[in-house]
């Protein structure tokens, strides 16, 4: 790619377990703690690539990539959910749906580092609309830059914060099993959720429901296997009544 010229290209990649790929690109730097955004599919090595996270189970998702000859402008408010981490390009550096399906090389060059913006527009909405056209809106940038530790730039819908939280939601969970009894965990992990994320408190406080389910993903990660819970249906009220109080 030419020094100022910028490559617009539109995919439509078959998703599928609500997630596509970037293949033949090696990931550089998680965060300060060791981890990554939830947007990213923490799978470990990432060997066989690097899967995304897309607002909906299964279908054909649109997705616009961008190549730029050096770093973009912020994006504005309609990007939501916006992450951003380093990779090394491959040969063979491509996007593909779940499982390597339909893979297009990107025409990265090979053992350069590029920074990597993937922003997702309207996730709360994805949930509703089954068939297409989808409400969601998702994108990838691309550009040459020294590599940087990975970050959640802006995390504001309900959806995108049911994945973010679950990455710090283990450490969490260590100390409150260790030291919490049995029965009194639930609140111990929504405090920790609160006091980790006070954000959070405040758009649940602010009538914003849509981000309960982030807390009840930061509590069912956190939490041991076969461990006691509230019912399905009484945790968004537990976790709405703790928001208030405090």
């Amino acid at each position: 790619m030419d020094d100022g010229d910028d490559v617009v290209v539109r995919y439509t990649l078959d998703v599928d377990y609500g997630q596509f790929e970037l293949l033949d690109m090696r990931l550089c730097i998680r965060d300060d703690a060791g981890h990554l955004p939830g947007l990213i599919l923490d799978i470990g090595s990432f060997e066989q690539g690097i899967p995304l996270i897309v607002f909906r189970q299964y279908g054909d998702v649109p997705v616009e990539v961008t190549l730029l000859s050096a770093a973009p402008a912020p994006l504005g408010s309609d990007w939501q959910d916006v992450i951003e981490f380093s990779v090394v390009a491959g040969e063979a550096a491509s996007i593909s749906g779940w499982g390597g399906e339909g893979a297009s090389e990107l025409g990265l060059t090979r053992g350069v580092e590029y920074r990597v913006r993937y922003a997702v527009s309207n996730a709360d909405g994805a949930g509703r609309v089954f068939d297409p056209p989808y409400p969601e809106d998702y994108r990838l940038d691309l550009w040459p830059a020294p590599a940087d530790r990975a970050v959640m730039v802006v995390g504001e819908s309900g959806a995108g914060a049911y994945w973010n939280l679950q990455t710090s939601a283990r450490e969490a969970g260590i100390l409150v099993n260790s030291t919490v009894p049995e029965g009194q965990r639930f609140r111990a992990l929504v405090d920790a959720a609160f006091r980790e994320h006070p954000e959070l408190r405040e758009k649940i406080r602010a009538g914003r429901s849509e981000f309960v389910l982030g807390v009840i993903a930061y509590t069912q990660q956190a939490r041991p296997y076969g461990d006691a819970e509230p019912d399905a249906f009484a945790a968004p009220t537990a976790i709405e009544a703790l928001a208030l109080d405090g």
